[in-house]
């Protein structure tokens, strides 16, 4: 299995949208459609952030696919659209079994039964956060959730950080205490848990081109005191809940940067790494590789493609029956 997560929001000078509606007519993609776009990474499951639609820009050429099942989650503040995250999953890979937006309960239908819900919401006792406060922060389209069976899909667009704003540093520790409640009660209720997409972290030193500079925009005088870096060190350190896929397989590379904020800067590669596969350590053992696809353009950001082995075990379940449970070959 192959999984695909990208953050295609760059909203490049003269345009009014920026995000997937952009894609099509950045130079890279220029003739082609977007199903076009998919179709070239020859993946299973693509993920995508900050997507800036609203509902009525999904039309059916994004809704009804006919290679793809597709899931949205979109901003419901008014104006421009904002954020967002998309996921699509080719049919004959795999159907999720259950799909919800958010990482609370707010978005979930008044009477669902808790069978029919992925569960695990983060509650106000674990967060310290009001009802309004995550539904507020749900409100914003950052996070997708499917059932894919063997695990629980987590496709996250962080909050960013804008330098020193205090809301704005408000707001990323809210989230970021709802997405470690969700993750750790998911885990507790025996669900092996994947969490991609961009988080606007960036983990380490070594995972930024100019980590001093950086830290002193942020107003810290130490690049590791940033409370989300050390919230990320946290989870997925030796004692924490999940692995950083990429350090995993890469402990001490240099330069794996997945975003940089001028094109000049992508060709010095003077970037960050900013987008991120993290596992629970049961999928460990699952991931074949993980690379950042630099040379794929059409946003300030580069996929990151994580490989799955079809099997650990020659006379157990394949990867695509545990994906797929109580589905025939026939039917995909």
């Amino acid at each position: 299995m192959r999984l695909v997560t990208w953050n295609v929001g760059y909203y490049p000078k003269g345009s009014r949208t920026g995000g997937i509606r952009q894609l099509t007519a950045d130079p890279a993609w220029r003739g082609h459609s977007f199903v076009d776009i998919l179709d070239s990474f020859r993946a299973d499951v693509i993920c995508l952030q900050e997507t800036r639609v609203k509902p009525e820009h999904i039309g059916p050429n994004l809704a009804f696919m006919q290679d793809y099942d597709s899931f949205f989650s979109t901003c419901e503040a008014k104006g421009a659209a904002l954020h967002g995250t998309a996921v699509f999953t080719r049919k004959t890979s795999v159907v999720p079994v259950k799909a919800e937006e958010g990482l609370g309960s707010s978005h979930v239908p008044h009477g669902m039964s808790k069978h029919d819900c992925i569960g695990s919401y983060p509650s106000s006792a674990q967060t310290g956060l009001s009802a309004s406060r995550m539904q507020e922060l749900d409100s914003e389209g950052r996070v997708i959730v499917l059932d894919l069976n063997m695990f629980v899909l987590l496709v996250v667009y962080g909050v960013r950080q804008e330098d020193k704003k205090a809301d704005r540093a408000l707001k990323k520790g809210d989230f970021e205490k709802m997405l470690d409640a969700r993750i750790k009660n998911l885990i507790e209720n025996g669900r092996e848990v994947m969490v991609v997409g961009d988080l606007n972290i960036i983990p380490t030193s070594l995972d930024c081109h100019n980590p001093a500079e950086r830290a002193a925009r942020e107003g810290q005088t130490r690049y590791d005191w940033h409370p989300s870096r050390q919230w990320f060190i946290e989870l997925t350190g030796p004692r924490g809940p999940l692995c950083d896929v990429l350090r995993e397989r890469y402990p001490h590379d240099e330069g794996m940067f997945s975003c940089w904020t001028t094109e000049a800067q992508r060709k010095r590669n003077d970037g960050s790494r900013n987008d991120h596969v993290l596992v629970t350590p049961g999928l460990l053992p699952w991931i074949d590789d993980i690379r950042i696809e630099r040379d794929v353009f059409g946003s300030d950001h580069a996929p990151v493609v994580v490989e799955l082995v079809d099997s650990l075990d020659p006379h157990g379940k394949t990867l695509w029956e545990r994906v797929n449970p109580g589905r025939a070959i026939s039917d995909a």
